[in-house]
């Protein structure tokens, strides 16, 4: 059955569920519904214990009508779980939530990887001014990270042709692309040139 044939009640019953899986189903399933019923369903329930589910509701939420999404997804940022923020910061986003500018920017600095990777992400696709200084100060922070996820969206946010010089991408080394390439928009933007991570072979 399709979602509109599936009762409102049904929804209920599944959305307490058990298994986070069934769950967060039933979230994606009753949002294809009309959004009052959703909307006014989601506003009766409390926080999901599992972070995948609110992380769900996150991305759900974003295809909703930012006047009935946003007052919701707004004090998700204060999830206790760091998991859940990357798809509400992904979320605001894509709904052009008032302030996304320095909300990005700011978690740009977050302690946690995947949130910094999240935010890096995002500022590409918003450009907000100080940009590229603070993507090329998250690429510089990244260095000391066990994983390449930050490093790997600011290289991403800053390279795209569209947003730097096609001259930064022409310019990098085959051998060791990001970092000369970081450096050539660091130079672009006038700030302090990153220098390449020597790697022992």
């Amino acid at each position: 059955d399709s979602a509109a044939e599936v009762s409102v009640d049904a929804f209920v019953d599944f959305l307490g569920d058990p298994l986070p899986t069934v769950r967060l189903a039933a979230l994606q399933g009753f949002a294809k519904r009309d959004d009052d019923s959703f909307l006014t369903v989601l506003s009766g329930l409390d926080p999901d214990p599992h972070w995948s589910v609110r992380a769900g509701l996150a991305s759900v939420l974003a295809t909703k009508d930012p006047d009935r999404a946003l007052p919701r997804l707004m004090p998700m940022l204060t999830d206790a779980d760091a998991r859940v923020i990357p798809a509400v910061l992904t979320a605001l986003t894509k709904l052009k939530a008032p302030g996304i500018d320095r909300i990005l920017l700011e978690r740009l600095g977050s302690e946690d990887v995947g949130i910094r990777a999240a935010a890096a992400t995002n500022i590409g696709d918003v450009r907000p001014d100080g940009g590229v200084d603070a993507l090329i100060a998250a690429y510089k922070r990244g260095e000391a990270d066990l994983v390449f996820d930050t490093r790997a969206a600011a290289l991403e946010a800053l390279g795209a042709p569209e947003k730097v010089s096609q001259r930064c991408w022409l310019s990098s080394t085959s051998t060791s692309p990001a970092p000369s390439m970081i450096a050539c928009i660091s130079a672009t933007s006038r700030a302090p040139a990153i220098q390449p991570v020597q790697r022992s072979m």
